[in-house]
């Protein structure tokens, strides 16, 4: 597997919203209602006066949505959360830049070295926006296995010349596995006999 990861405007901006199934649905509330909305207002993401319009939307638009859903939609709550976790990116953006970087390899080091701190949900969201597969990136490395032997069949790979007797592994989802075999077809002996004929060895 070979990523890469850049905190550029354009991919952190998706942050704003939240995640499937309804980024669709806030996009489109706040393109309709929120564009005008303060990030450090109190009136950031209330919905209240907007509610029986976006719910006639959503009868029509999105109809697979649950009420759950579409309460979560309407809650202020949400939105919050999505802005802090949109601003939470805006902060390691101010740190890292804005380049594109090839190596995932540096990823969680580079987070660490920021200072700025990250939950599992927003760690989560904020890594699906900016990661993305590249074949020209550096392999992913799991793990690097000191004093071992290379074996690629158990997803363990020589690292360099330089460092002999350390391996790599990689995620098992991405090592190749056998080409599948063909089994040749033959005959089948029995084909030939008359009803009733045993088989003889």
């Amino acid at each position: 597997m070979r990523e890469s990861y850049q905190f550029s405007d354009e991919r952190i901006a998706g942050l704003r919203f939240a995640p499937k199934p309804l980024t669709a649905l806030t996009q489109w509330i706040y393109q309709t209602y929120g564009t005008d909305w303060d990030e450090d207002g109190a009136n950031y993401g209330v919905l209240a006066a907007h509610e029986v319009e976006i719910r006639t939307h959503i009868k029509a638009d999105f109809p697979e949505l649950k009420e759950k859903q579409i309460k979560d939609a309407l809650d202020a709550a949400l939105w919050r959360n999505q802005l802090a976790i949109l601003q939470k990116a805006r902060a390691l953006q101010a740190k890292i830049g804005a380049d594109q970087h090839d190596d995932m390899n540096t990823f969680d080091t580079v987070l660490k070295s920021t200072g700025v701190a990250l939950d599992g949900p927003a760690k989560k969201q904020i890594s699906a926006a900016v990661i993305w597969k590249n074949p020209k990136a550096a392999k992913v490395i799991k793990k690097v296995h000191k004093n071992a032997t290379a074996n690629p069949l158990y997803g363990l790979f020589a690292v360099d010349e330089r460092h002999a007797g350390w391996v790599f592994s990689i995620p098992w989802s991405v090592i190749p596995g056998p080409e599948p075999r063909s089994i040749p077809s033959s005959p089948c002996p029995c084909r030939d006999r008359a009803p009733g004929q045993l088989s003889h060895p």
